[in-house]
Protein backbone atom coordinates (compact mmCIF):
# COMPACT_ATOMS: atom_id res chain seq x y z
CA UNK A 1 0.00 0.00 0.00
CA UNK A 2 1.35 3.43 -0.95
CA UNK A 3 1.77 6.04 1.77
CA UNK A 4 -1.08 8.30 0.60
CA UNK A 5 -3.40 5.28 0.35
CA UNK A 6 -2.48 4.38 3.93
CA UNK A 7 -3.27 7.92 5.09
CA UNK A 8 -6.57 7.87 3.21
CA UNK A 9 -7.58 4.57 4.78
CA UNK A 10 -6.50 5.70 8.25
CA UNK A 11 -8.45 8.99 7.92
CA UNK A 12 -11.50 7.05 6.70
CA UNK A 13 -11.38 4.73 9.74
CA UNK A 14 -10.89 7.67 12.11
CA UNK A 15 -13.93 9.40 10.61
CA UNK A 16 -15.97 6.22 11.05
CA UNK A 17 -15.12 6.42 14.77
CA UNK A 18 -16.04 10.13 14.94
CA UNK A 19 -12.44 11.32 15.27
CA UNK A 20 -11.43 14.51 13.47
CA UNK A 21 -8.52 14.48 11.04
CA UNK A 22 -6.03 17.08 9.89
CA UNK A 23 -3.73 16.91 6.89
CA UNK A 24 -0.53 18.94 7.26
CA UNK A 25 0.98 19.45 3.80
CA UNK A 26 3.28 21.60 1.73
CA UNK A 27 1.07 20.75 -1.24
CA UNK A 28 3.87 19.30 -3.34
CA UNK A 29 2.13 16.07 -4.32
CA UNK A 30 0.13 14.70 -7.25
CA UNK A 31 -3.55 15.70 -7.20
CA UNK A 32 -4.69 12.07 -7.01
CA UNK A 33 -3.15 11.87 -3.53
CA UNK A 34 -5.35 14.74 -2.39
CA UNK A 35 -8.37 13.26 -4.17
CA UNK A 36 -8.04 10.10 -2.04
CA UNK A 37 -7.30 11.78 1.31
CA UNK A 38 -9.40 14.97 1.38
CA UNK A 39 -12.87 13.36 1.48
CA UNK A 40 -11.86 12.08 4.94
CA UNK A 41 -10.19 15.29 6.14
CA UNK A 42 -11.60 17.89 8.54
CA UNK A 43 -8.70 20.37 8.50
CA UNK A 44 -6.10 21.08 5.84
CA UNK A 45 -2.99 22.83 7.17
CA UNK A 46 -1.39 24.03 3.96
CA UNK A 47 2.02 25.70 3.85
CA UNK A 48 2.49 28.63 1.48
CA UNK A 49 6.07 29.70 2.03
CA UNK A 50 6.92 31.92 -0.92
CA UNK A 51 4.71 33.26 -3.67
CA UNK A 52 7.54 33.92 -6.14
CA UNK A 53 8.42 30.68 -7.96
CA UNK A 54 12.12 31.52 -8.38
CA UNK A 55 12.49 32.41 -4.70
CA UNK A 56 10.61 29.23 -3.78
CA UNK A 57 12.99 27.15 -5.87
CA UNK A 58 16.00 28.97 -4.36
CA UNK A 59 14.96 28.27 -0.77
CA UNK A 60 13.21 24.89 -1.10
CA UNK A 61 14.74 23.29 -4.19
CA UNK A 62 11.44 23.13 -6.13
CA UNK A 63 9.23 25.70 -7.81
CA UNK A 64 5.78 26.37 -6.40
CA UNK A 65 3.60 25.81 -9.48
CA UNK A 66 2.23 22.44 -8.35
CA UNK A 67 1.71 23.78 -4.82
CA UNK A 68 -0.31 26.76 -6.09
CA UNK A 69 -2.28 24.60 -8.54
CA UNK A 70 -3.21 22.17 -5.78
CA UNK A 71 -4.33 24.81 -3.32
CA UNK A 72 -6.36 26.55 -6.02
CA UNK A 73 -8.07 23.24 -6.82
CA UNK A 74 -8.68 22.53 -3.11
CA UNK A 75 -10.13 25.99 -2.46
CA UNK A 76 -12.50 25.62 -5.42
CA UNK A 77 -13.70 22.27 -4.05
CA UNK A 78 -14.35 23.93 -0.67
CA UNK A 79 -16.16 26.92 -2.23
CA UNK A 80 -18.28 24.55 -4.36
CA UNK A 81 -19.09 22.51 -1.22
CA UNK A 82 -17.51 19.39 -2.73
CA UNK A 83 -15.21 19.21 0.29
CA UNK A 84 -16.41 19.72 3.84
CA UNK A 85 -13.25 20.83 5.61
CA UNK A 86 -11.46 23.92 6.86
CA UNK A 87 -8.45 25.25 5.00
CA UNK A 88 -5.74 26.91 7.07
CA UNK A 89 -2.83 28.54 5.27
CA UNK A 90 0.46 28.63 7.15
CA UNK A 91 3.50 30.73 6.30
CA UNK A 92 6.71 30.39 8.32
CA UNK A 93 8.24 33.79 9.03
CA UNK A 94 11.88 33.09 8.22
CA UNK A 95 14.24 36.11 8.26
CA UNK A 96 15.60 37.15 4.86
CA UNK A 97 13.48 34.48 3.19
CA UNK A 98 9.72 34.39 3.75
CA UNK A 99 9.39 37.24 6.28
CA UNK A 100 9.33 40.06 3.75
CA UNK A 101 6.64 42.62 3.03
CA UNK A 102 6.59 41.74 -0.68
CA UNK A 103 6.20 38.02 -0.05
CA UNK A 104 3.44 38.39 2.52
CA UNK A 105 1.54 40.94 0.45
CA UNK A 106 1.87 38.62 -2.56
CA UNK A 107 0.57 35.62 -0.64
CA UNK A 108 -2.25 37.75 0.79
CA UNK A 109 -3.21 38.87 -2.71
CA UNK A 110 -3.10 35.27 -3.98
CA UNK A 111 -5.32 34.11 -1.11
CA UNK A 112 -7.81 36.96 -1.61
CA UNK A 113 -7.91 36.83 -5.42
CA UNK A 114 -7.35 33.16 -6.25
CA UNK A 115 -8.54 31.18 -3.24
CA UNK A 116 -11.30 33.37 -1.89
CA UNK A 117 -12.34 34.46 1.57
CA UNK A 118 -14.99 31.73 1.75
CA UNK A 119 -12.47 28.92 1.23
CA UNK A 120 -9.77 30.01 3.70
CA UNK A 121 -10.71 29.90 7.37
CA UNK A 122 -7.39 31.10 8.76
CA UNK A 123 -3.91 32.26 7.76
CA UNK A 124 -1.20 31.60 10.32
CA UNK A 125 2.09 33.42 10.21
CA UNK A 126 4.35 31.05 12.14
CA UNK A 127 6.96 33.03 14.05
CA UNK A 128 10.60 32.14 13.54
CA UNK A 129 12.49 31.13 16.63
CA UNK A 130 16.00 29.88 17.10
CA UNK A 131 15.32 27.31 19.82
CA UNK A 132 16.74 24.53 17.65
CA UNK A 133 20.21 26.09 17.71
CA UNK A 134 21.37 23.82 20.54
CA UNK A 135 20.52 20.75 18.45
CA UNK A 136 22.78 22.00 15.67
CA UNK A 137 25.52 22.77 18.17
CA UNK A 138 25.32 19.29 19.73
CA UNK A 139 25.57 17.76 16.27
CA UNK A 140 28.47 20.09 15.45
CA UNK A 141 26.56 21.33 12.39
CA UNK A 142 26.34 24.81 10.97
CA UNK A 143 22.89 26.40 10.78
CA UNK A 144 22.36 29.17 8.25
CA UNK A 145 19.93 31.02 10.54
CA UNK A 146 22.15 30.93 13.62
CA UNK A 147 22.60 34.70 13.67
CA UNK A 148 18.85 35.39 13.87
CA UNK A 149 16.87 35.77 17.06
CA UNK A 150 13.24 34.96 17.83
CA UNK A 151 10.76 37.21 16.09
CA UNK A 152 9.84 40.27 18.13
CA UNK A 153 6.18 41.12 18.73
CA UNK A 154 6.45 44.52 17.04
CA UNK A 155 8.01 43.02 13.89
CA UNK A 156 5.40 40.26 13.89
CA UNK A 157 2.62 42.86 13.90
CA UNK A 158 4.31 44.75 11.03
CA UNK A 159 4.41 41.51 9.03
CA UNK A 160 0.78 40.73 9.89
CA UNK A 161 -0.21 44.17 8.61
CA UNK A 162 1.79 43.59 5.41
CA UNK A 163 -0.03 40.30 4.94
CA UNK A 164 -3.43 41.95 5.32
CA UNK A 165 -2.40 44.69 2.86
CA UNK A 166 -2.51 42.00 0.17
CA UNK A 167 -6.29 41.99 0.46
CA UNK A 168 -7.04 39.01 2.71
CA UNK A 169 -9.23 39.65 5.77
CA UNK A 170 -6.91 40.81 8.56
CA UNK A 171 -9.21 39.30 11.21
CA UNK A 172 -8.32 35.85 9.84
CA UNK A 173 -4.54 36.42 10.02
CA UNK A 174 -2.77 35.26 13.19
CA UNK A 175 0.85 35.23 14.29
CA UNK A 176 1.63 32.04 16.19
CA UNK A 177 4.71 30.70 17.91
CA UNK A 178 7.29 31.99 20.32
CA UNK A 179 7.67 35.76 20.21
CA UNK A 180 10.10 37.92 22.15
CA UNK A 181 9.51 41.45 23.38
Amino acid sequence: MLQYEFVSEMFKRLHEKGISTALDTCGYAPREHFEKILPHTDYILYDLKLIDSEQHKHFTGVNNELILENISWISKKIRDKELNCELWIRTPLIPDATATVDNLQGIGKFIADELGEAAVARWELCAFNNSCITKYQRLDKAWSYEKYHALKKRRAEELRMAASAGGFDGDKIFVTGILSD
